[in-house]
């Protein structure tokens, strides 16, 4: 049988130059499955909706490998889940500025494979498109590299795969050639940030089937006053009841929170909310700055990093009122945006927010 290693190995240079890679993922086996219902075979043009309906509700599964939990179980069935957007890789540059495949899927439970549709979902960063030297051979590793993941976990590939990169008028044209290319082997979407859909005589729209519009991340992660996950009055500045959009469009909404550590070199690095109260909790080590931001007054460790005095925590908790302002928001414009996606499906994400309370508002 084909490792994951070997698919790894396959991918393992895109630019001119050539690499050996020291270090294969190792995969977890899966007991085969016969099933093939997952490959996509749906027509996803629709009738532009007025509400949402829970038939309409997707999410997106990222981490390194796809756990089926007692809550991933819950959110299926409470929500009649059917479609899961599944981060298979990253595309980024490593220190030698080879463009490399990163953070591959080394595993998914088998209880995956019975429910609904898998999109494979493929992150690419901008500097990744900027150092790449030949398009045509990226495009071709990507595609066998998806290509083999699925047949590797699922014994199929599947039609639709979903590219996510922050494109800017730089690297337009390079990833713009990348998805025409990609669209030989599959049934594209490309996900758009807000400032792409304000300005998307600058930026271009990219040549694909879908976008996926994704509000979120849409603050200044350096701005330790303020939530950068989520500011509905931000949204509002890019869009508004005559924003337009010549592609279909899904609605990206996040259910995340996390935490943002500032050390003293203005460097910022991301941290799981989860055990966040236990900074309120330690006075020893931290100094209550507002309801949001901490300070470090004594060395110490904070999941897995490590805190010297000065450096700042901040809290970002994603408020509900937020996401369901912003959906309406982006809902009241003239876009076509039937479907929503929540970033993303995770134990103590899913734990920390009101799910059934969100999907129930946009759903009014």
């Amino acid at each position: 049988m084909l490792k994951l290693s070997h698919i790894i190995y396959l991918f393992i240079i895109l630019a001119v130059t050539s690499c050996k890679n020291d270090k294969s993922k190792q995969s977890s086996t899966s007991s085969q499955v016969s099933d093939t219902s997952l490959v996509d075979n749906s027509n996803t043009e629709g009738i532009k909706k007025k509400i949402i309906d829970e038939d309409s509700i997707s999410f997106y599964y990222w981490k390194s490998s796809a756990n089926y939990s007692i809550i991933v179980d819950s959110v299926f069935k409470n929500h009649n889940i059917k479609n899961i957007y599944l981060h298979y890789f990253d595309v980024d540059v490593n220190k030698r500025g080879e463009v490399f495949p990163k953070y591959v899927i080394d595993g998914i439970d088998e209880q995956f494979f019975y429910f609904g549709r898998i999109t494979p979902v493929v992150f690419i960063t901008n500097r990744a498109i900027k150092n790449v030297g030949d398009i045509d051979t990226l495009a071709e590793k990507i595609h066998k590299l998806t290509d083999q993941i699925s047949y590797y976990y699922f014994y199929d590939k599947f039609k639709k795969i979903q590219v996510d990169c922050d494109w800017n008028q730089s690297t337009k044209e390079k990833y713009f050639k990348l998805l025409n290319i990609l669209n030989n082997y599959y049934r594209v979407s490309a996900t758009i940030r807000l400032h792409q859909i304000k300005y998307k005589d600058r930026t271009g729209v990219p040549p694909v089937e879908e976008g996926v519009i994704m509000v979120y991340n849409v603050g200044d992660l350096k701005n330790m006053n303020k939530n950068s996950i989520l500011q509905s009055n931000i949204v509002a500045q890019y869009v508004n009841e005559k924003t337009t959009y010549p592609l279909p469009l899904k609605m990206a909404l996040p259910l995340f929170s996390q935490i943002v550590i500032k050390n003293n070199d203005d460097q910022y690095r991301l941290a799981s909310y989860n055990g966040y109260e236990n900074i309120e909790k330690d006075k020893t080590h931290f100094n209550k700055i507002n309801n949001s931001l901490y300070k470090v007054k004594k060395d110490t460790l904070f999941k897995g990093f490590y805190l010297s005095p000065g450096y700042q925590i901040k809290i970002e908790k994603l408020q509900e009122k937020d996401v369901i302002e912003s959906y309406k928001i982006v809902k009241s414009s003239k876009m076509n945006i039937p479907d929503v996606i929540f970033y993303h499906l995770d134990d103590n994400v899913i734990s920390n927010i009101n799910l059934n309370s969100i999907i129930k508002d946009i759903s009014k």
